[in-house]
């Protein structure tokens, strides 16, 4: 997961917005999902190398990947996924910035000093 998303970042910088990046974005949704927490936590984070770099077509081609996050961020059981999620997802809509706000009442002190942390430097 950690390679993919390096793979992903370094396409998304150079500006290279094309079909490469399919394959990567199906494997890392699988991943999301894995039984696994660390696996998971590591695709959370590079799924988050989708929305970096100078495409301007980002929301249309990843929103399957931001809603995974979203999803993660609501709903993994480990704390440490819904704050690397928190901080995968663009806050780049009124939806995603009302899901980290929500996350401000999380359970885990953890979690919510995550969540105002990136909707104060994001």
């Amino acid at each position: 997961c950690k390679l993919l998303g390096l793979c992903v970042e370094k396409l998304r910088i150079s500006g290279e917005c094309t079909d490469q990046l399919e394959p990567a974005k199906e494997a890392l949704l699988l991943r999301v999902t894995d039984k696994s927490q660390a696996v998971r936590n590591s695709a959370i984070k590079a799924c988050g190398s989708f929305f970096v770099g100078s495409c301007d077509t980002e929301e249309q081609e990843y929103g399957d990947v931001k809603i995974a996050l979203l999803w993660s961020m609501e709903h993994d059981p480990s704390l440490a996924n819904r704050s690397a999620a928190i901080w995968s997802v663009p806050l780049s809509d009124e939806q995603s910035i009302d899901k980290v706000i929500a996350r401000v009442r999380d359970v885990k002190s953890k979690v919510r000093v995550e969540a105002l942390e990136a909707i104060r430097t994001k």
